[in-house]
């Protein structure tokens, strides 16, 4: 019986743990962690291919190419990062990241962050810009800490509904405090 109690007790040790470290499905298309994975089967390229910049710009885990194309359906445009439209991003807290801005697709599309999707742009009720950690403009840095929200969202800053949504693992969590002890179960 104890043995049992025992390995109950330690399994929810591990969802715990695994939960409170942004593991269990964050609705990311790379899974979840801080690691990346290129798409290398994007759906066009050639937004990238008319700019200079795009091409000095390489990607990788802690660097995103950043640039604007119209929408495949309806109309506008978006944002695409690494050549994925509208790409949702996992960044873990502590790892400082680096958006090149400077193609010449994104000059009039202002890239910003905000714990509200579409940010200033939305509605009813306008978001604001968030700030911390970030620095920058042709190149943004951008360092999440334990104390980032865990949903941030990058948008346009001029135009509605281009960005996306970033997950911050090992952010703060809305309305969760992780207990001070756990004690065993007599």
């Amino acid at each position: 019986m104890t043995d049992s109690i025992s390995k109950s007790f330690y399994l929810s040790l591990i969802v715990l743990f695994i939960i409170s470290c942004g593991g269990g499905g964050s609705g990311s298309a790379a899974g979840s962690s801080s690691s990346y994975e290129e798409s290398g089967s994007s759906s066009s390229s050639s937004s990238s291919s008319s700019s200079s910049s795009a091409a000095s710009c390489t990607s990788s885990a802690t660097n995103f190419c950043i640039t604007v194309a119209a929408r495949s359906v309806g109309t506008g445009n978006i944002y695409k990062i690494d050549t994925v439209a509208q790409k949702s991003l996992t960044l873990t807290a502590g790892t400082t990241y680096t958006f090149d801005v400077s193609d010449s697709t994104v000059s009039n599309h202002p890239f910003k962050f905000s714990t509200t999707a579409n940010g200033t742009r939305a509605t009813p009720t306008a978001g604001t810009e968030y700030t911390t950690g970030v620095s920058g403009t042709t190149t943004i840095t951008f360092t999440p800490t334990a104390s980032t929200p865990q949903t941030l969202y990058y948008y346009c800053s001029s135009h509605s509904n281009m960005g996306g949504t970033i997950t911050i693992s090992g952010g703060a969590v809305s309305g969760y405090s992780p207990p001070e002890q756990i004690n065993p179960i007599d």
